[in-house]
């Protein structure tokens, strides 16, 4: 989001009799010559140190020269020149705000609402202060009472909104944006907010709209083109979206944000060698700053980019989620058929179940800081390392993971032998931004439910539990006890479980690639906006050869999927009958 603040305004400076040296100050600042002003100013000073309005007029142009030391040191002598100006304090606060020094800044910004209580620009940058400091009502607050005061503050009713965007009252933030655009229709930051909070309404056409005008408006706005980028993808026009993510990294050049979103893109697309290159990026987004496979692969060990490893030894350590964890371990033991000595890094909770890797590398949730490697590597990067195209994925003929006999004889057992028995799995982690759209409703699995013979077995745990409580007229759902996966192992019984059922039907959750690691029948329900690895369009997974995919044709249209699988499973249960 797009915020902007207003200082206070040079000639608001306590009133004092105009002379010569002020007023060719100012006139130097007019026509940009800042330097001059700057040294003028200082002559000025030398001769008459207790000038407030001067020190002031000083500050301004500090400020305008990017030097906020100066500034500061300047403001202080004018706020100790006139401690009843306002409008001082309030430049006070704006300088120190620029130094990150964000309470200070905000006890000045109420200084000067303590000398003018009905100072708009005070409380539009104290508002400002407490927005930066996570204090997102109290910020809201504070621009509201600035546009309360002056209905045509437009900064303040875009900062609102900004504000307001983060409390999730988003109907009212999308106002605020309309309101400053009315009062500046040509304001290109409030014109970029309200693309982007259209996009959080899933209004799509609307934030095109909007975004395409941000973009017309500040041709060299990268967040602009980006944000213009997301909302085509939402759309499904990735063609029209690929200009605006190279036009986001042309303006801001190692823009992670645009590089990754074009990785994305790239990926889904199946032009993989492209894809990968991008999806480096990865590690320079925001998010990942404090990720701790980036802090482990920035230990004193060589990258691997391909070389020779007979005989070396290499780290390889997860990244990202369960699921990725368990597509690409895949690679593990292709690194071990190339002579290396592998210590894969995973998450505890996979160490059990990724035991069949145990053969060929050794697999741990920790090593030894000072341990010598001769190479490390994040596992999402091997792809790119091996050159891995569309079609180059590593495949097996058969299941990679695998569930443990006895603990599949067990459930095997409790589960029993009748009927069509269907592992369903309906929700992923609600907490994450990939799950938006991904996760399925349980009640839309109904109709599986009527078909004759046909059970189906929540694999589900954590999140959405609750939908088993509200599920429609005449729709069961089998669930497996309190001792289903629990302990610290993640997986070891949803994979037996699997093992003893025909078919899985599951979201896009981790849940779906451990079923196709185990090269179980799988049906996977997509949104969409499906993520990368699905590809576009396709019915089959080029990483999953056991894997069926059923794809929304409509956003939020779960019914015609699950039409188009009962069709499927009718049609497989009356060839058996």
């Amino acid at each position: 989001m797009d915020m902007e603040e207003t200082g206070a305004r040079l000639d608001a400076s306590p009133p004092r009799k105009a002379d010569d040296a002020l007023a060719a100050v100012r006139a130097l600042e007019r026509a940009g010559r800042l330097g001059a002003a700057a040294a003028r100013c200082r002559a000025l000073l030398q001769d008459d140190p207790g000038n407030g309005a001067a020190w002031f007029l000083l500050s301004g142009v500090e400020q305008r020269r990017k030097r906020p030391a100066a500034a500061l040191e300047a403001i202080e002598r004018a706020v100790e020149c006139d401690a009843g100006s306002a409008p001082a304090w309030c430049r006070r606060g704006s300088i120190l705000r620029s130094l990150q020094r964000l309470e200070e800044a905000a006890e000045s910004q109420r200084r000067a609402i303590a000398v003018d209580p009905d100072y708009a620009e005070a409380h539009s940058n104290l508002g400002n202060c407490l927005y930066d400091l996570g204090r997102w009502a109290a910020a809201a607050e504070h621009y509201q009472r600035a546009v309360a005061i002056n209905p045509g503050y437009v900064q303040a009713h875009n900062n609102l909104g900004v504000a307001l965007g983060k409390l999730d009252q988003d109907v009212a933030a999308l106002a605020s944006f309309h309101r400053a655009l009315v009062l500046k229709p040509d304001y290109a930051g409030a014109m970029l907010n309200l693309g982007e909070a259209l996009l959080k309404q899933n209004q799509l056409a609307e934030a095109e709209a909007a975004l395409r005008r941000a973009a017309a408006l500040a041709p060299d706005s990268g967040e602009a083109h980006l944000q213009l980028a997301a909302a085509l993808l939402r759309m499904e026009r990735a063609d029209a979206a690929e200009p605006s993510l190279q036009r986001a990294i042309a303006l801001v050049p190692g823009h992670a944000e645009a590089e990754f979103d074009l990785a994305l893109l790239l990926l889904s697309q199946g032009r993989f060698a492209e894809g990968w290159k991008h999806y480096e990026a990865r590690w320079r987004l925001r998010e990942n700053a404090n990720n701790p496979t980036a802090r482990q692969m920035r230990r004193s060990v060589t990258p691997w980019a391909g070389e020779p490893l007979d005989g070396k030894a290499i780290l390889i350590q997860d990244e990202q989620g369960l699921g990725d964890t368990i597509q690409f371990c895949r690679y593990v033991p292709l690194l071990a058929e190339r002579g290396a000595k592998v210590t894969f890094l995973a998450t505890r909770s996979l160490v059990r179940l990724l035991s069949p890797i145990a053969a060929v590398a050794e697999v741990a949730a920790r090593v030894e800081v000072d341990r010598p490697f001769d190479y490390r590597a994040a596992l999402l990067g091997l792809p790119r390392i091996f050159g891995t195209g569309l079609d180059s994925v590593p495949r097996t003929e058969g299941p990679y993971l695998r569930a443990e006999p006895d603990r599949v004889d067990a459930w095997r057992a409790r589960i029993g032998t009748g009927g069509f028995r269907i592992a369903v799995c309906w929700q992923g982690n609600p907490n994450v931004r990939v799950d938006r759209g991904r996760s399925i409703p349980l009640g839309a699995f109904a109709p599986l439910a009527s078909l004759p013979g046909v059970r189906l077995i929540s694999v589900q745990k954590r999140y959405g539990l609750e939908q088993l409580d509200h599920l429609p007229s005449g729709m069961r759902v089998e669930t497996l006890g309190p001792d289903f996966d629990q302990g610290r192992d993640a997986f070891l019984d949803t994979a037996a479980v699997m093992a003893s059922c025909d078919l899985v039907v599951t979201s896009d959750t981790s849940v779906a690639h451990l079923a196709g690691a185990l090269d179980r029948p799988t049906w996977l329900g997509l949104s969409t906006t499906a993520d990368w690895r699905w590809l576009r369009q396709r019915r089959d997974s080029p990483w999953y050869r056991s894997m069926t995919l059923f794809r929304q044709r409509e956003a939020g249209d779960w019914s015609t999927v699950f039409a188009e699988m009962a069709d499927s499973l009718g049609g497989i249960l009356g060839a058996k009958a």
